[in-house]
């Protein structure tokens, strides 16, 4: 069987306001795998990601009228949510002899009522690589699709939905993701990475920490599975050497959450003398000297951490497991390892005064790390955070629609004894205190002059509409 993926038209603008110009835009892992285990059994796959190749809405349409596949699948996030039900409805009216399949983590947090008010015909629901080959193989052979785990579907009026798969426990059985489906020429990452071909990656999935606001256990679970050091290795040549990758980026939710795989990795990049810059989100409590200097060693250049807030007590009412002494010294031991540091922290949290968020910004001044990201807190319905966000102050939407606005330009959410209006201009005087320092423009003069040169310009150009707009 064949099956077309299609990305709904998220653009950039819509994804980062004012930002557009530095955004990143990636094509997709998770199809990368689905289609590298679909290949490996036989299956054709494709792939249409209509912003990455400059279609308009007519476009897409005309070349879904003509399109020949037996099954289109589609990633629906919670940002996503109203494009995807646009596409599925535009899909449903120009070829309706052609099956839809939804997938992503907003499936995996609401797999019944996604399919209930999207009307595609199947769900899958959690790691998708196995049971959407099960679902192509039962398509193909008119099997029984309750037999299929992880699957959500239609039958008459009703909608069924099947027992979990559970997760992939031997991720090196995997095959290495398929990136021939995209056109990568078109994709690009965003504005503070210096290589122009940059590629992702990850070497684990799931994650065992609490964070309130966070859906990664939602689709990956609660424990981390790890591959082998070998087999990321393998993959790394692969991208370099295959796509001339010049960059390579870590989507670990945290890379160095088991300090003996990153330190064998970084081990076997030296052995081999592989010469590639790569970067990684992890944990301000997942790292160490030691381990920051052989990593920098083996070509790392950027770590971003979610350092959240400067007040413990917000840290602790999110869940986030750590202290606010322990933010400070990762990002003091990763500039000593010469990384650049990348911090993220979220404004007007659940019982945050006015005060408080004035406090992290402080923080983030003191800590002084390479660059700062700022957002105004967005709870996510179906995480704790969202419930912990109604007892201390006011959750201003629940239309799924409004989730694909930028949480740096639009309001959210608002604690007790706040205002939305305050909050508007609490992000732009956040990022004004961080950026607008002349002692800060200097020293980060040096880092923006490694960027690309047209990355540098839009870099710039960016900082200014962000910090000087009203």
């Amino acid at each position: 069987m064949k099956i077309t993926f299609i990305e709904p038209f998220n653009d950039l603008k819509l994804r980062y306001g004012k930002l557009s110009k530095i955004g990143a835009l990636m094509p997709s892992l998770g199809i990368a795998f689905i289609s590298a285990v679909l290949k490996e059994n036989r299956h054709e796959t494709a792939f249409i990601d209509p912003v990455a190749e400059g279609l308009t809405h007519e476009n897409l349409k005309t070349i879904i009228k003509d399109l020949k596949t037996d099954l289109i699948g589609i990633p629906v996030f919670t940002t996503t949510y109203a494009l995807v039900r646009e596409l599925v409805n535009d899909i449903g009216c120009l070829r309706p002899d052609i099956k839809i399949l939804l997938g992503g983590p907003h499936c995996s947090a609401f797999p019944v009522e996604t399919l209930e008010n999207i009307k595609a015909d199947f769900l899958i629901y959690r790691e998708g690589e196995y049971p959407a080959l099960n679902l192509l193989n039962a398509l193909a052979g008119n099997h029984d699709l309750k037999q299929v785990k992880s699957l959500v579907f239609r039958q008459g009026d009703a909608v069924i939905r099947n027992e979990e798969a559970g997760c992939i426990e031997d991720l090196d059985a995997l095959p290495l993701s398929d990136r021939s489906i995209f056109k990568l020429e078109k994709y690009h990452h965003s504005g503070e990475h210096r290589g122009r071909n940059v590629l992702h990656l990850m070497s684990s999935r799931g994650c065992p920490w609490a964070c309130a606001f966070c859906t990664t256990q939602m689709t990956f679970g609660t424990r981390i599975r790890y591959r082998s050091p070998e087999n990321v290795y393998e993959e790394m040549v692969h991208l370099v050497k295959e796509y001339k990758a010049d960059e390579l980026f870590f989507y670990d939710d945290t890379l160095t959450a088991n300090k003996k795989n990153i330190m064998a990795l970084c081990e076997l990049i030296l052995k081999n003398n592989f010469k590639v810059i790569w970067g990684c989100y992890t944990r301000v409590d997942c790292v160490n000297p030691e381990m920051l200097t052989l990593m920098a060693r083996a070509g790392c250049y950027q770590i971003n951490y979610g350092v959240e807030s400067g007040v413990q007590k917000l840290l602790d009412i999110i869940k986030k497991g750590f202290k606010v002494e322990q933010a400070e010294k990762a990002v003091k031991w990763t500039e000593e390892a010469g990384i650049e540091s990348i911090c993220n922290f979220m404004l007007a949290l659940p019982g945050e005064t006015r005060e408080e968020s004035l406090k992290t910004i402080d923080f983030a001044l003191r800590l002084n790390p390479t660059y700062a990201q700022f957002y105004l807190t967005m709870p996510y319905v179906g995480t704790p955070l969202y419930e912990i966000a109604k007892r201390y102050g006011t959750v201003l939407t629940t239309n799924i629609d409004d989730y694909n606005k930028t949480p740096w330009e639009f309001v959210h959410y608002v604690p007790d004894n706040r205002t939305e209006k305050e909050l508007t201009q609490l992000i732009k005087y956040a990022y004004r205190r961080f950026y607008l320092r002349p002692a800060y423009l200097i020293r980060r003069l040096r880092n923006l002059s490694r960027l690309p040169p047209d990355r540098f310009v839009k870099m710039i150009a960016s900082g200014i509409k962000m910090t000087l707009s009203n």
